[in-house]
């Protein structure tokens, strides 16, 4: 199995995909992504971590994480990050 799909409060998901690392190129492919109810917004694990927002997927604008999806995906981060990388 490749990939884990971690489902959230609301529909919001996380996916991690062990086929988006590359480890002779670090800064390519995107192994843990955050998707928004129905995809219609997404952003890497790290940057709404870092940010609470998603970029809208019709257009470049920010869309702000709920409270409560950014409890949830601190608590499944180390999870979804094992399950990429390893121990």
């Amino acid at each position: 199995m490749n990939t884990n799909t971690f489902n959230g409060p609301h529909g919001w998901m996380l996916v991690a995909d062990r086929r988006e690392v590359f480890p002779d190129d670090p800064g390519n492919g995107t192994p843990l992504m955050v998707y928004a109810p129905k995809a219609t917004a997404s952003g890497t694990l790290g940057r709404v971590l870092d940010t609470a927002e998603v970029d809208e997927a019709r257009n470049a604008n920010a869309r702000e994480v709920p409270g409560d999806v950014m409890t949830w995906l601190e608590n499944v981060a180390d999870q979804a990050q094992t399950f990429v990388y390893g121990d």
